[in-house]
């Protein structure tokens, strides 16, 4: 067996909350007025983008699309990226014609329960034959714990170790502190939501 993964992602709805709110990281750091709040909502963005690299996963939902050169071949399962998959919206290809079809909904069986999420033709299906080209395919898919209020505790929580971090050290480097992407106790709690590849189908061969 060996992995095919040549693809793109683009993000098409963005999530409408950060996972966290600025007045539980003021009560984390124990600040008592609004004076760093702007600055607060900039770790917050940052913090949230660095634990998605770090996970490989998506928090709040969101909106992808993902841009393939080609599809599986007649039964094989497509794994989909970020984690939590929810739906899958619609899955489009150029045909060996050159014209952009659409794969029935009803002809391919979704994974939400797996992880990452899975898809792959129902019953008596196969994938559709598409043109050898750059970005032959689009999926666009659903992903995502849900709101805010359901990201798991523990990942809320490392976000705001590392956001005290962060807050408490606005150098690149401290004199007297070994520097650090990701400080311990965050990267413990951190550990048990790591995805492996992102993306991945396997497809026959050496």
């Amino acid at each position: 067996m060996h992995l095919v993964s040549s693809y793109s992602t683009a993000e098409v709805t963005a999530p409408t909350a950060e996972p966290l709110q600025v007045s539980e990281v003021r009560r984390h750091l124990s600040l008592d007025d609004s004076f760093y709040d702007d600055y607060l909502s900039s770790l917050i963005e940052v913090t949230r983008a660095t634990v998605e690299a770090e996970t490989h996963r998506q928090l709040v939902t969101a909106t992808y699309d993902m841009a393939t050169d080609q599809l599986p071949a007649g039964t094989e399962t497509l794994y989909l990226p970020f984690g939590q998959l929810q739906s899958i919206t619609s899955i489009t290809y150029t045909d060996t014609a050159g014209a952009t079809q659409t794969f029935s909904s009803g002809d391919y069986d979704v994974s939400i329960a797996r992880e990452p999420g899975t898809v792959r033709p129902a019953y008596g299906e196969v994938w559709p034959a598409a043109r050898a080209q750059q970005e032959a395919a689009t999926i666009r898919f659903i992903c995502g714990y849900g709101g805010a209020s359901a990201v798991p505790q523990a990942i809320k929580h490392a976000m705001l170790l590392l956001i005290g971090h962060y807050f408490n050290n606005r150098e690149q480097t401290t004199i007297g502190v070994m520097a650090m992407e990701i400080p311990q106790a965050a990267g413990a709690l951190l550990a048990p939501f790591k995805l492996g590849d992102s993306f991945q189908w396997y497809a026959p061969g050496s």
